[in-house]
């Protein structure tokens, strides 16, 4: 498990090839998500295991708005598999 501490690090981490990471939720229970950084387009693309859903072209404002992943990434909840 590597924690990641930056968006930046996000993106060199999952960049042009999908990758597993997770939120430590309370309790020590792991949300899920498979991510992608397109570096041509600048644009992620998430899949959340929880609920089967997927979040396409997020860019990093629409990352931190529509994601709880910026927010876990800043209170250090975040790391890849």
């Amino acid at each position: 498990m590597i924690k990641i501490n930056s968006l930046q690090q996000l993106k060199e981490s999952c960049k042009d090839e999908s990758q597993e990471f997770y939120i430590l939720l309370n309790g020590g229970v792991r949300s899920s998500k498979r991510i992608e950084y397109n570096s041509d387009t600048e644009t992620f693309d998430v899949y959340n295991e929880i609920d089967d859903t997927w979040q396409e072209g997020l860019d990093d404002e629409r990352l931190s708005n529509e994601t709880n992943i910026v927010e876990a990434i800043n209170k250090n909840n975040f790391f890849k598999y």
